[in-house]
């Protein structure tokens, strides 16, 4: 099964990039970030798997910072400034 996320928490993600939630057979959950802009690069973020105690929403405000070191702050849409 797989989820697909363009917010995190009250933050939303720009228009090219979104995170995708898989949850394998063992019911353990892997983080993909994906960008449009890198020619459409699927990247693996976050520490590993994480347990079926964790909700999506924990599981995504764990991994933001992951991606942001990775790929910079510039992927959260600026609600002020439309970038």
């Amino acid at each position: 099964m797989k989820a697909t996320f363009r917010t995190v928490g009250d933050k939303q993600l720009r228009h090219f990039y979104s995170i995708d939630i898989e949850e394998r057979e063992d019911g353990w959950r892997v983080v993909y970030f994906n960008s449009k802009i890198h020619v459409n690069k699927r990247t693996r973020i976050g520490p590993g798997a994480y347990s079926p105690e964790f909700t999506y929403d924990e599981i995504l405000k764990h991994v933001l910072p992951y991606a942001m070191r990775q790929f910079g702050s510039v992927i959260i849409h600026c609600p002020h400034c439309g970038a």
